[in-house]
């Protein structure tokens, strides 16, 4: 017996590998896309904000080398210079950001063990992509020493012997990032930070693609965009850092910051302490609320993610037009539930259930107002007769489920009685 997958058991797309991300990738229809949103040929750094689910992360994965990779397989190459822009997603874990704090060291260290860090983690994103780009060019290979000997001169302890490789910084990155790690993780156990800094601030960040553009002639007019998504699991102090990086960013490369809507805990600097602006250091695109803003176009959008979702696993056939059949055959399986204020269907069972009884909320409010009226604490309320108008007052009979929200809003305040009281007695 054959059983058949739900298309929809995953609902974040960091869960997606990317050949899922590319399969399920739909479109807007206005304009020339999500590409005009996002603007990832810009050199102007973008905060995308957007609510949980909203489709930050699945647009920035969409926008990175490794989902490039896919839809250019034919010449790889080629397709990123005609994109303008190499994608480096970085996600900010939680579990990772946590680290760099407390066990007995000042704020002051962490911050700089952070950036350090920050430093390294870009460097291997940044050198892995090269690296594989590599393979697709013997252009790139060729100037492979070159560029090396230019990117030892990056650190400031100088390295033993001068890497002639991608892969031999690649390793040399990855064996500090290992000694970091360790020190970072026994600080908690000795109360000791036995950290030794190597890198400066952005000397990676902006110091590789400069020295890449340079030398790597295919890539001479290519944006390096690094896609840092989750930026709400970093602490204030590391948001600042980063913020700096965007404010002091250099040519060939910018920034895409995705966060949730609030994930933004300062859009403070360590560049004289100032805040970047938008619309001087950074754009921003408020995700969710662009995509609603076009109701039909939107409406459109979420009919074809569900259409390709459901293709993908078999339940529509693919083919010529699919897309807007299936969209069809979604209209003829929902309810088309009439507009208005509150549907009267949805609610109706509230009214049902509590038929002949007084509702549980307000006699939840009499009771307070009882009890006040006793300690004294109820101005304007002195008898059950106050108490019967204010239930006058928000009883609706043709909209019930708006008495629940009313008289919750009441208990929260404590202004509403009053003023109902004073019109009364006016």
């Amino acid at each position: 017996m054959s059983t058949q997958m739900n298309p929809f058991n995953i609902t974040k797309a960091v869960d997606f590998s990317d050949q899922e991300i590319h399969a399920y990738w739909v479109d807007i229809t206005e304009g020339r896309g999500f590409a005009e949103m996002v603007k990832p040929t810009s050199p102007m750094p973008m905060l995308i904000l957007g609510g949980k689910g909203s489709g930050k992360t699945h647009l920035m994965r969409h926008i990175s080398y490794a989902l490039q990779k896919i839809r250019h397989a034919e010449n790889l190459l080629e397709g990123i210079k005609s994109d303008g822009y190499l994608g480096i997603y970085l996600r900010c874990g939680g579990l990772n950001a946590a680290r760099f704090s407390g066990k007995g060291q000042p704020e002051d260290a962490w911050i700089e063990v952070f950036a350090y860090y920050f430093e390294l983690w870009i460097g291997q994103l940044l050198l892995a992509t090269i690296i594989d780009l590599s393979t697709h060019s013997d252009e790139l290979v060729s100037k492979e020493p070159d560029a090396c000997r230019e990117l030892a001169m990056l650190f400031d302890v100088p390295v033993n012997s001068c890497p002639s490789s991608f892969s031999a910084i690649l390793s040399h990155l990855r064996e500090l990032q290992r000694s970091l790690d360790a020190a970072v993780n026994n600080c908690a156990i000795t109360r000791q930070l036995n950290a030794r800094i190597e890198l400066s601030r952005g000397s990676f960040t902006f110091g590789m693609p400069r020295i890449l553009s340079t030398h790597l002639l295919p890539l001479r007019d290519t944006l390096y965009v690094f896609l840092i998504d989750e930026f709400e699991n970093l602490t204030e102090a590391q948001q600042k850092h980063v913020n700096t990086l965007i404010r002091e960013k250099e040519r060939p490369c910018t920034f895409k910051i995705g966060a949730r809507l609030y994930g933004m805990r300062t859009y403070r600097t360590y560049s004289a302490d100032e805040d970047n602006k938008e619309g001087s250091e950074h754009e921003t695109l408020r995700l969710d609320s662009r995509l609603r803003s076009k109701v039909s176009q939107y409406s459109t959008f979420a009919q074809r993610l569900i259409v390709k979702r459901l293709a993908e696993y078999g339940y529509i056939s693919p083919g010529a037009g699919f897309e807007d059949s299936g969209e069809q055959c979604l209209g003829e399986l929902f309810d088309v539930t009439p507009s208005s204020d509150l549907p009267l269907e949805e609610t109706t069972y509230i009214i049902e259930k509590f038929r002949g009884r007084e509702r549980p909320y307000f006699k939840t409010l009499r009771e307070k107002l009882q009890t006040g009226i006793r300690a004294g604490v109820a101005p304007g309320v002195t008898s059950e007769r106050d108490i019967q108008c204010i239930w006058t007052h928000f009883a609706f009979p043709k909209r019930r489920f708006w008495k629940r929200r009313t008289s919750s809003f009441s208990i929260k305040t404590g202004t509403l009685e009053r003023t109902l009281f004073r019109r009364r007695r006016a």
